[in-house]
């Protein structure tokens, strides 16, 4: 983050009285081996935290696209942990590619928490928000069970039910909208919403692009085109480098596979767009008016203005 959106997030009294340091996964010196997991994923931790008398964690609990559920142990892994560590837990997901969004049990979730076991953890503050930004739960103890209660108390707000799968969907990725690696969370909510073969409109501003990270840019470049099961298959047996975009990749690919998505966004190019696999809309009603000519003048819709955070579930 930047000094400014450093003190947007702390508050501003608290950047200047206290240091406050970016993590950076890539860097090497400042990380520290503690072995690895059952599974083999290294487990490569910031050092500051490693070499810390005591560990205190703050953590939002929501719906995860990927791990299930934010919060937790995610404030370790992928927080404060090295690129290796997070492209094995992401690696996990591609295995199981199914989606895990509102489901608390997946093995990218276990993994995560195999690395957390090595790492000292002696206190988290979980807490739950309305989708106004209102904290209306707060769960403090030891980590995990606290987690685990924080997640029961969060699943009536974030987890919506749904009377049945819609022809249409249209979903904001709102809070999640500063790029599409963040910005795609709304196709994870759509996922759970729309049938096979129907129409999804997300609407994600996306101003800085597909990613800041130029190798997540380039992994879904380099993946274009190619099925999900392909990509997946590829990023397995070492063909790309960057595991991490592509688990993500691969996500996206099984969107496209199972409905036409299109983007309502100015920050994404027209390239961007091929790169996806997603074609364009020039508003949420022209969106719509190509979807009702795809789906018949009698599709179901669903909306969902939350996008980057909901896990719709049919019941």
């Amino acid at each position: 983050m930047t000094p400014d959106e450093i003190a947007r997030k702390v508050g501003a009294e608290i950047a200047r009285a206290y240091p406050v340091v970016n993590h950076d996964a890539t860097d090497t010196r400042n990380l520290v081996d503690l072995g690895r997991t059952v599974n083999g994923t290294p487990i490569h931790i910031n050092r500051l935290v490693v070499e810390a008398d005591l560990v205190l964690a703050i953590t939002n609990v929501v719906p995860h696209c990927l791990a299930g559920w934010a919060g937790g142990a995610k404030i370790i892994q992928p927080g404060v942990s090295g690129e290796a560590t997070t492209a094995m837990t992401h690696r996990l997901n591609m295995i199981t590619n199914i989606p895990h969004l509102g489901r608390l049990h997946n093995p990218m979730r276990r993994e995560i928490e195999s690395v957390v076991e090595r790492v000292r953890f002696d206190f988290a503050l979980h807490t739950v928000l309305d989708p106004q930004q209102r904290i209306v739960h707060a769960v403090a103890g030891t980590p995990q069970p606290a987690y685990a209660k924080a997640v029961a108390l969060a699943e009536p707000i974030w987890v919506a039910p749904v009377p049945a799968l819609a022809d249409i969907v249209v979903v904001s990725s709102y809070p999640a909208d500063i790029d599409y690696w963040q910005g795609i969370k709304g196709l994870f909510s759509a996922e759970l919403a729309v049938r096979r073969g129907g129409d999804i409109i997300l609407a994600s501003p996306c101003p800085e692009g597909i990613s800041t990270h130029a190798g997540h840019r380039e992994t879904f470049r380099a993946l274009a085109g190619i099925p999900s099961k392909a990509r997946c298959h590829m990023a397995l047996a070492g063909e790309v480098a960057d595991l991490t975009g592509a688990a993500t990749a691969v996500c996206n690919a099984r969107i496209n596979e199972l409905a036409w998505v299109s983007v309502y966004s100015d920050g994404l190019s027209d390239d961007d767009l091929h790169a996806l696999g997603h074609a364009r809309a020039e508003s949420v009603p022209a969106g719509l008016a190509r979807a009702f000519a795809r789906q018949g003048p009698e599709a179901k819709v669903t909306v969902i203005p939350h996008g980057g955070e909901v896990a719709p579930r049919v019941v």
